[in-house]
């Protein structure tokens, strides 16, 4: 948890208290792009990685199909069945 505070005086640059705040601003930021990288690899995972792993599974169906080893309506409900539909 964080928390930030306002201030309600100036500080000057080369204080301590100013570089303290530097400090912990660069963690702030630090941590909060590591949320955002974690989320993007996530994200992508879940939007690029399932359409192909879905797009191989009915790739393998055809290809049962196609050699008879099943049905042309199996390969159908198999289809609709990982497409979600």
């Amino acid at each position: 948890m964080f928390h930030i505070s306002s201030l309600t005086k100036k500080i000057k640059k080369n204080s301590n208290t100013y570089k303290q705040i530097a400090i912990e601003v660069d963690k702030t930021l630090a941590f909060l792009q590591n949320v955002i990288d974690e989320q993007s690899k996530e994200m992508n995972v879940e939007k690029v990685g399932n359409p192909s792993s879905v797009a191989d599974e009915i790739k393998k169906f055809k290809e049962l199909a196609d050699s008879g080893v099943i049905t042309q309506e199996e390969f159908e409900a198999k289809k609709k069945q990982l497409l979600g539909l």
